[in-house]
């Protein structure tokens, strides 16, 4: 499962997402790739890279609007399909083969670029969503999305006539009320 912000979803090999840096995010894999005798493995390129990493005005530069209105708009988090998807996925894996040299950092503007001209794209969250988690939240969220991933299958029932509030059957009552104070 891919939990982006407000998104929930499936992902697949492939998925090429880009995320502002304070939006949540965790991709979890099925439970089977988490069982004792499994052999199964999820891969993961990850790019990291500072907005200002050329320079603070650099993508305020007229003929960079494409690549800046990319930058705003991966605050929902972006989500490519189709052909844009599979070329990036072959220049994903040549910038990673690339020596960290001048070309390395062509390649990655003309990912970019390339990236910020695609209509295959979709935001993954909604347009209603804002972050409003605080970075000392990070770890309380990583036990829920724990356990929704160990539980969504689980039917819930009543119990004693009454139907059980979610976070108190999972213990998870002071998370809530800390983060409400």
């Amino acid at each position: 499962m891919r939990f982006v912000g407000d998104s929930i979803q499936s992902f697949s090999d492939g998925d090429l997402v880009l995320l502002e840096p304070n939006v949540p995010h965790l991709w979890r894999s099925g439970q089977r790739y988490h069982e004792e005798k499994s052999d199964l493995m999820t891969k993961v390129t990850v790019g990291y890279f500072a907005e200002n990493f050329l320079g603070e005005a650099f993508f305020a530069r007229p003929e960079m609007v494409y690549l800046d209105q990319l930058l705003k708009t991966s605050i929902r988090g972006l989500h490519w399909f189709g052909e844009t998807h599979q070329f990036m996925a072959h220049t994903m894996q040549a910038l990673v083969r690339e020596q960290p040299t001048f070309r390395r950092v062509l390649l990655f503007l003309d990912l970019l670029d390339l990236l910020s001209h695609s209509t295959e794209y979709k935001p993954l969250t909604s347009p209603e969503y804002s972050n409003t988690m605080k970075p000392s939240e990070t770890k309380r969220m990583q036990v829920v999305h724990n356990f929704v991933m160990e539980n969504f299958q689980e039917t819930v029932s009543p119990q004693r006539g009454r139907r059980p509030r979610w976070h108190e059957s999972i213990r998870l009552q002071p998370l809530f009320q800390a983060a409400r104070q």
